[in-house]
């Protein structure tokens, strides 16, 4: 599960993603984006590719009547869920991150990871999102997908890392493809790497 992920202001074009979304919310986004200084968890704004060229302030997390909000949806099963099946065919986001944390758990003991390109950089998670009434905001969940090469040895869950060059295939394409597990439109060729935070 990912539960947390960084966009890292220092980044020029992830501080020029956050303009943009700015330019479509209303005058305090911004501010309060710089207040989460880059650390985005449930319940954060976060800006998210709505459509191409298209960035949003969304809030991370459908909300569930007393329980916390959903964030996570297994890629596998999204499509016929109650809850992501919708906004799975009709509005599919892309969620611009410098990287993410997971917590590996062995015995008791915990450890936490932060994964990101190598080298660095920008990287889209696929989610989709919807509005919600009563919300500010419209909200956002990533998909998840089993997962592959190192991340594997940390959680055995991890996002679904679209390529770049097919960003805005995923906004825009067919929903059929979509009821496939969406092993296709992971980065593959260069998973993002491992650093141990204490």
């Amino acid at each position: 599960m990912c539960a947390h992920f960084t966009t890292d202001l220092t980044d020029p074009r992830m501080m020029a993603i956050c303009k943009a979304a700015a330019q479509n919310s209303l005058p305090e986004d911004m501010s309060l984006m710089m207040k989460q200084k880059g650390e985005i968890f449930p319940g954060c704004i976060a800006p998210v590719l709505a459509a191409p060229e298209n960035y949003r302030p969304m809030e991370w997390g459908f909300p569930r009547p007393g329980k916390d909000p959903n964030y996570n949806a297994r890629s596998e099963g999204a499509m016929d869920s109650p809850m992501f099946g919708e906004p799975m065919l009709r509005r599919r986001c892309a969620v611009p991150v410098t990287g993410y944390y997971e917590t590996w758990r062995r015995g008791g003991r915990e450890m936490k990871y932060f994964f990101r390109l190598p080298g660095g950089g920008i990287m889209h998670l696929a989610g989709c999102w919807k509005q919600e009434r009563g919300k500010l905001h419209p909200v956002f969940t990533l998909l998840t997908r089993e997962a592959v090469g190192n991340i594997a040895d940390v959680h055995h869950r991890m996002p679904v890392i679209l390529q770049p060059e097919r960003v805005d295939e995923w906004l825009v394409s067919s929903p059929a493809p979509m009821h496939q597990p969406m092993l296709d439109v992971v980065f593959e060729p260069v998973y993002p790497e491992g650093s141990l935070f204490g």
